[in-house]
């Protein structure tokens, strides 16, 4: 499960943009989450269609590369 304050330090398979490599997660939604990317200081928004139960996979790998970096 995403939450406030989780930092993600992948390019999260494009969702957060091109330019996004890493960033602390600042809100979460149903189907949306915006984090703060830390190399231009900058929100990003990552849309989920069909919300973020769909997308499990991809954010469960998401937070095992936190998780394993140390954060």
């Amino acid at each position: 499960m995403l939450m406030v304050g989780q930092v993600l330090k992948s390019y999260c398979n494009g969702y957060f943009g091109r330019d996004f490599y890493g960033g602390r997660i600042e809100a979460v939604g149903w189907d949306w989450v915006v984090a703060r990317s830390v190399h231009s200081d900058r929100p990003a928004l990552a849309d989920f269609p069909g919300g973020l139960a769909m997308h499990g996979t991809s954010i469960a790998k998401w937070l095992a590369e936190t998780q394993t970096s140390g954060e």
